[in-house]
């Protein structure tokens, strides 16, 4: 469904008189001959149509949907933080995952509770409440914008706008093509014409690559708003025809959407009429006006846009020649005109209001202007093209009724203000730099390739997951062959499957899921994902880790069944996680069961040099085990407190010896680190773990022969060289 950012723009909400400036594009985007020409037929059957289909009913349900309580969303989201987290450590996932999950509850929590309070915060104009809402909606500069826009502060939107550009990531492409397209269109308000034709021809060349790329409601949506924003810069310059094509498009575009926005579609109705009305095409006007005043009646529309379509209407059905209608439909004009209070709607609603007036009543439609000229005086910089348009138009209809004098000073004001605009133009125009060929290659939706770096992983993570022993193979291991997997598949997905109409977008969700690991390196495949085929991969994700973990063997423990080389495989592994009396276990099953093959050779190998020479006692383990726990918390003065006391029950138990050293090496105490090691292998020179631990530390004093000799007794003693 379209967002707001297109029933929120000012393009597509707003009329703009014209200054006398000529039209023209520079870039690839440039209205030719040909386009203009097409655009400025009549609308078609097609077109009315296809606008058959909406109906007042209709369009407030799409808008309705907009508005959906996001209560219930945000419980199910903190439930489904907590449950994560609750699951990651009963299913022993990786220390790395857990903590990742576990830090993305925390962080999530609050922030699916600042999602739901995201539209108070954005009605509210306290800097704390815009900051909160800053960070929980990527795009809120583009809705506060927006509203500076539509209360005519466009000193602030361009602050703003200019602000969001320089910390705007490139990888939220299409909200910073629309922070560019809005930023045009201010600077077009400010008489920065020459800088604005630049811009806009920029952020129409991205929005068209990123919605041809992958054709969607939400890209749609930042067409729209480019298209939207070039068609007022083009009323703007007094270029009708060009405004009447870009109007026409964002109908177009729209009409295509699957679901687009009530309060958007309508706007684009009244645009595009307004546009043919300034053509004097007022038979192709009228139908699209008409359209716009029946789908208004099923929204909540404010009263600058019902006096907006009533007065168009107006100015078609009189130039059709169907005037009692005219003066009829003009009335409602008028009446809801006058409830309009805030700045921007006196101005530009009365200056639409008093152009129609123009025709018919003349002394009326010279109060209008009069209460316009106040309205536009009130606007942030007060000079701007449509001053100047309004001025013109005023000046003319007071030499129609005779007032030269009144109408020479207006004449004289716009003069004035048209020559200080066209300075700042030129000004502005010398400053302005070019866009950053290099941003513009990060904005731009890059084509998809395949996947080599991330099939390679998944490939390594399946050799890694053989060699290590399908049934006796790590939790962890399988997690990372899982989540490799699942990325691999999203990105061939996302590079053969047709593009989805609908995307997750660059909302609160995409941004929470930013926090978990695997899940940044796929965020242009997720956010390119509907939210069911999202939720869908991310249970069986959670499926497929729940499954590998009930089929693993429980942690510590020799099942029987397996064949020799599993229990050697086993066997190893628990060495390695110094589980040395169950991996004793597992390497007597392998050696019974081996027959004298090499599987059984190669366990009483790895036997003699991964297990110490003499087999602790279960308790000895178990407190060797604790000591370890206690170093991966960072608590080192507990684990030496546990090592050393593990030596004093078991003297005659090596491993904790070995850790004792080097956690003295990191201490810079070499000396004891060194006779606890010489120590140790004088009782059992075959141990593997203390014949590296000497390698270390004589490398750590600077003696590189003895680390060398240590090295090479290493590797005899994989080799299967024990010293006797």
């Amino acid at each position: 469904m379209i967002t707001n950012q297109a029933s929120l723009d000012p393009g597509m909400e707003n009329r703009a008189l014209h200054s006398r400036r000529t039209w023209s594009f520079k870039a690839s985007r440039a209205s030719t001959g040909a386009e203009v020409a097409s655009s400025s037929v009549a609308p078609g059957r097609k077109l009315i149509e296809e606008l058959s289909r909406f109906t007042p009913s209709t369009v407030s349900r799409t808008t309705s949907s907009e508005d959906r309580p996001v209560l219930w969303w945000t419980i199910g989201a903190i439930a489904f933080l907590v449950v994560a987290a609750i699951v990651c450590h009963l299913l022993s996932l990786p220390a790395e995952i857990t903590r990742w999950v576990t830090r993305a509850c925390y962080i999530g929590i609050p922030f699916a509770a600042l999602y739901a309070l995201k539209k108070h915060l954005s009605a509210s104009t306290g800097k704390l409440s815009q900051t909160l809402h800053r960070f929980v909606d990527t795009t809120a500069h583009l809705v506060q914008a927006r509203s500076l826009i539509y209360s005519c502060d466009f000193i602030s939107a361009e602050s703003l706008l200019e602000s969001a550009l320089k910390k705007s990531p490139s990888k939220q492409n299409k909200s910073y093509i629309e922070t560019y397209a809005l930023l045009a269109l201010v600077r077009a308000h400010m008489g920065k014409t020459d800088a604005a034709d630049q811009m806009i021809n920029t952020a129409l060349q991205l929005a068209e690559h990123n919605f041809t790329a992958g054709p969607n409601d939400s890209r749609a949506g930042v067409l729209c708003t480019c298209l939207s924003s070039a068609g007022e810069i083009a009323d703007l310059s007094g270029a009708h025809k060009e405004s009447h094509h870009f109007y026409r498009r964002v109908l177009e575009t729209m009409i295509a959407m699957q679901q687009p926005d009530g309060y958007a579609l309508t706007l684009a109705l009244t645009n595009f009429g307004h546009a043919a009305n300034d053509l004097a095409r007022f038979e192709d006007a009228l139908p699209i006006l008409e359209k716009a005043d029946l789908l208004s009646s099923g929204l909540n529309m404010s009263v600058v846009h019902q006096a907006l379509i009533l007065s168009g209407l107006a100015e078609a059905l009189h130039g059709t020649g169907d005037f009692q209608r005219s003066e009829e439909i003009m009335a409602k004009a008028v009446a809801v005109g006058n409830n309009a209070e805030e700045c921007k709607d006196r101005g530009r609603t009365f200056s639409v209001i008093a152009k129609v007036l123009a025709h018919t009543d003349k002394a009326f439609a010279e109060r209008f202007y009069e209460s316009a000229l106040i309205g536009y005086s009130r606007w942030n910089p007060a000079r701007s093209p449509e001053h100047v348009r309004l001025l013109q138009n005023f000046a003319a209809l007071l030499r129609t009724t005779g007032k030269e004098e009144r109408a020479a000073t207006l004449k004289n004001d716009a003069v004035r203000m048209q020559r200080t605009l066209q300075e700042i133009s030129l000004v502005h125009k010398l400053a302005e730099k070019a866009i950053d060929k290099k941003l513009v290659q990060q904005v731009a939706v890059k084509p998809a390739r395949f996947p080599f770096s991330w099939s390679l992983f998944l490939l390594w993570q399946g050799f890694v997951l053989w060699e290590a022993g399908l049934r006796v193979a790590s939790h962890q291991r399988w997690c990372l062959f899982i989540f490799a997997a699942v990325v691999v598949f999203i990105k061939l997905k996302h590079l053969y499957s047709p593009p989805s109409k609908e995307q997750l977008g660059e909302g609160a969700l995409t941004a929470m899921l930013a926090v978990v690991p695997f899940a940044r390196s796929v965020m242009p495949e997720l956010s390119a994902m509907p939210k069911r085929q999202l939720i869908v991969v991310a249970i069986s994700t959670v499926m497929l880790v729940g499954v590998a973990k009930l089929v693993a063997i429980p942690e510590g423990q020799v099942p029987d069944g397996l064949m020799a080389c599993e229990y050697l495989r086993l066997g190893q592994n628990l060495a390695q996680e110094e589980m040395f009396d169950r991996s004793a276990v597992a390497f007597d099953k392998a050696i019974s069961s081996g027959k004298e093959g090499d599987d059984s050779k190669s366990a009483r190998r790895m036997r003699s040099f991964l297990l110490p020479g003499n087999l602790p006692p279960v308790a000895a383990v178990q407190q060797n085990l604790k000591a370890l726990e206690c170093q991966k918390d960072g608590n080192n003065e507990a684990a030496s407190t546990e090592w050393r006391a593990c030596i004093a029950h078991y003297p005659d138990f090596e491993a904790p010896y070995v850790h004792l050293a080097l956690l003295n090496l990191r201490t810079s105490k070499l000396a004891e680190a060194q006779g606890m090691l010489e120590f140790i292998l004088k009782k059992n020179p075959n141990y593997a773990d203390a014949v590296l631990a000497m390698a270390t530390v004589r490398q750590a004093a600077k003696d590189p022969q003895g680390a060398s000799k240590y090295i090479r007794d290493y590797v005899k003693l994989i080799a299967g060289k024990n010293k006797s």
